[in-house]
C-alpha cells in the first residue's frame, strides 16, 4: 500500500521491500522466505481499512499503547475466524480463554492440551480461566504454565451447607 494515512509521528513506520538492517550482523543461520502476494486478501484487507489517523484504538497503539482485550472466551457466536477478522477490524488485540473445569467444555489435561496445541500459531494471546474452586488440582501446574497466563474469578463458590453456588446462574 503505497499512501498509509498515520497520525503524524508515525507516518513513516511502514513495511517495504528493501534491507532489514544496516551494518553487519553474524548467525548460525536464517533463512527468510518472501511471502506470496494474493491480491484477493489485500483488497479484502483493504476493504476492511479504516483511517489510521482518526482512528482512537490505533492511535493508542501507535502511541505504543496496546490496547487488548483480556478474557475472550470462543463460543457458537465469535467463532475462531471472526475474532480473527474482529480483532484487525477494530484494531483490538484478543486474549483467547478456554473455560477450563468440571462441567466445562476443556475438563482435563489431555483436553487442555488438544485445545493448546491446536491454537499454535494463531495471531492471539493465549489464557486458561479456570473453573470452579477445584481447577488448580483439576489441571496440573505443568498443563497450566504453557498458557501466557491463567485466571479465575469469584462467581463460583461452596456456600454454608457445602453446595455449589454459581452466581451467573438463577436459584
Amino acid at each position: 500500500m503505497d499512501s498509509v494515512i498515520r497520525i503524524e509521528d508515525a507516518g513513516k513506520i511502514t513495511l517495504k521491500n528493501g534491507m532489514f538492517t544496516k551494518g553487519a550482523i553474524e548467525v548460525k543461520s536464517i533463512e527468510v522466505t518472501p511471502l506470496k502476494t494474493d491480491k484477493k486478501v489485500i483488497d479484502s484487507q483493504l476493504a476492511e481499512a479504516i483511517d489510521e489517523s482518526s482512528d482512537d484504538i490505533i492511535k493508542l497503539h501507535q502511541a505504543n499503547f496496546p490496547v487488548l482485550d483480556y478474557h475472550v472466551h470462543l463460543k457458537e457466536d465469535l467463532t475462531l475466524d471472526l475474532a480473527k477478522s474482529q480483532s484487525r477490524r477494530y484494531g483490538i488485540n484478543y486474549a483467547l480463554a478456554p473455560n477450563c473445569g468440571i462441567g466445562f467444555p476443556i475438563q482435563d489435561d489431555a483436553q487442555v492440551l488438544g485445545y493448546f496445541n491446536g491454537m499454535q500459531g494463531q495471531p492471539f494471546v493465549q489464557a486458561m480461566q479456570g473453573e470452579g474452586r477445584e481447577w488448580p488440582v483439576t489441571f496440573s501446574k505443568e498443563v497450566r504454565n504453557l498458557f501466557d497466563y491463567v485466571f479465575t474469578d469469584a462467581m463460583t463458590f461452596t456456600d454454608r451447607k457445602g453446595n455449589r453456588t454459581r452466581l451467573w446462574m438463577p436459584g
